[in-house]
């Protein structure tokens, strides 16, 4: 008996200490690590989970086991952590950390879902181990009409169209939705086919959804972008195809270097480049805020008809800036006889005009 006992107490304390010894710490996720508040907010367009935390930090330590068991079971999205405690001088875009445990879920480089501290932790590990994919969970991406899908200015969207009784639907739904989940929310928008107002008067630009259902219908800047994929198999294989990269197709993807005829980089070419209206749009490949709005100003630029334009890189360029009140990127300017009338500044400026000139809004005849 006591040998047996002898047995059974070594037995406990070996087990005991393995699950010492293969106690999970930060760094057994380095390829999830992420150094700077920049990277951590730029690192993909698609929805991701960041986690902040200091490593000097009780509460971070207090949620550190539930939270890295977590992680390395939870395979649906990308995550990344990162900790504050070395960082001295950078501010985050979200917010100065606050000393606690942070986890954010981020959408098109935004916040899209907030947890602070160690009970709303441990309520996102809850939820988020425990989601169930129907359509509810994607009630905020829902529209109800056809000129909600035809008002969006984005460079490129989804509209999934289905029929919540339809068999092919309830086919694709294990496939479609968990894949819409790793998506921007911006990127993919549904509509129930049984709810939407209006559903006899389909417009021209969406007439493609009398195909059948499901149907997935690529769309930008609120034109239809000559894709689309009808029924269960076909939206499966667009699934598989696209994976994790970008929804549009290659065509509607640009890059500055696309525009390499437009560019320019002496800041002494300002005002100058040219004796027509125009605009000059300064950017830097390392702004977080100019990557944000890229393919915006780009598809902006590219559909520009009656104005020239001219861009200029200021991690590249040489000289000094020499258009009055110059602070900083983004920033577009639209110059006439070598002045600057009228300049937007920001990610939230910029857009803002973009879409007042794509709804009609702007006119440039005041300055022929």
């Amino acid at each position: 008996m006591k040998k047996l006992l002898a047995i059974l107490i070594f037995i406990i304390t070996i087990t005991l200490s393995s699950c010492t010894l293969f106690e999970l710490d930060y760094a057994d996720f380095s390829d999830n690590k992420v150094e700077t508040y920049f990277d951590s907010e730029q690192v993909s367009h698609n929805r991701y989970i960041l986690y902040y935390y200091d490593s000097a930090d009780e509460p971070s330590e207090d949620v550190k086991p539930e939270l890295l068991k977590f992680f390395k079971d939870f395979d649906l999205l990308e995550f990344y952590l990162l900790d504050t405690s070395n960082i001295q001088s950078e501010t985050s875009l979200f917010g100065a950390y606050e000393g606690e445990p942070v986890i954010y879920v981020i959408s098109s480089n935004q916040v899209y879902e907030t947890y602070k501290g160690s009970l709303e932790i441990s309520n996102f590990i809850n939820d988020y181990s425990n989601i169930v994919f129907d359509y509810d969970l994607f009630e905020k991406q829902h529209i109800t009409t056809y000129e909600e899908a035809l008002e969006i200015q984005k460079d490129g969207y989804i509209i999934y169209y289905y029929l919540p009784n339809c068999p092919h639907c309830i086919n694709t739904k294990p496939y479609f939705l968990p894949w819409a989940f790793t998506k921007n929310a911006e990127d993919i928008y549904f509509m129930d086919g049984t709810s939407i107002e209006n559903a006899d008067q389909i417009p021209t630009e969406l007439v493609i959804l009398n195909s059948g259902t499901p149907i997935l219908v690529l769309m930008s800047y609120g034109k239809f972008a000559n894709e689309f994929y009808s029924g269960s198999d076909a939206v499966q294989e667009y699934i598989k195809e696209v994976g994790n990269s970008d929804i549009l197709p290659e065509e509607y993807l640009k890059e500055y270097s696309d525009f390499e005829d437009h560019s320019f980089q002496d800041f002494s070419e300002s005002l100058l480049i040219s004796n027509y209206l125009h605009f000059e749009y300064y950017y830097s490949q390392y702004c977080s805020h100019c990557k944000s709005i890229k393919l915006e100003i780009l598809n902006f630029f590219d559909d520009l008809n009656d104005v020239e334009f001219y861009m200029l890189d200021t991690s590249e360029s040489i000289g000094v800036p020499i258009i009055q009140g110059f602070t900083g990127v983004p920033a577009l300017y639209l110059v006439n006889n070598n002045q600057v009338v009228e300049q937007y500044i920001g990610s939230y400026a910029i857009p803002a005009y973009i879409n007042a000139y794509r709804n009609g809004e702007i006119d440039f005849s005041e300055y022929e």
